[in-house]
């Protein structure tokens, strides 16, 4: 599916106008999605489990509001969050990861601050030692083009 209505913009990347966002896709999966200053999206072309990680990564940014706004588009809200986050837990095998996006669905619908959601999704990209914004910023840079 390639439709740009449904992209939703996480935040601004980096002060030139690259920015990450979400894309819905059939059956209720959902893929990271990149965009360059040309406003044109551009899809992880990653292996699934990258992919899974680039989605937690952009969470814990959206969630900790570590990114600028963007002009890109429509906005993510917390509940498309959300839905990325059932996805992720509802198709996670590993039963730990799995109770991390779920503890973490769980401070949303509570209403904890989002620094609060944050803090239980980064254990899930941990063993990158890398920070979240920096790991999407390395992923705008090498995503091709959505045809």
């Amino acid at each position: 599916m390639a439709e740009t209505a449904s992209i939703l913009a996480i935040g601004q990347l980096t002060p030139d106008g690259h920015w990450a966002g979400i894309r819905s896709l059939a059956a209720g999966r959902w893929e990271p999605i990149f965009g360059g200053p040309d406003g044109l999206p551009r899809a992880s072309s990653r292996p699934a489990d990258r992919q899974r990680m680039l989605l937690i990564a952009a969470a814990i940014a959206y969630f900790s509001e570590a990114l600028a706004e963007t002009s890109a588009g429509l906005e993510a809200t917390q509940g498309d969050l959300a839905d990325v986050m059932h996805w992720l837990a509802d198709t996670e095998p590993d039963a730990t990861r799995a109770t991390h996006l779920r503890e973490a669905i769980d401070a949303v619908d509570d209403g904890l601050p989002g620094d609060a959601v944050a803090s239980r999704l980064t254990p899930l990209i941990a063993d990158e030692q890398i920070d979240p914004v920096d790991l999407l910023i390395a992923e705008v840079m090498r995503a091709p083009r959505l045809r």
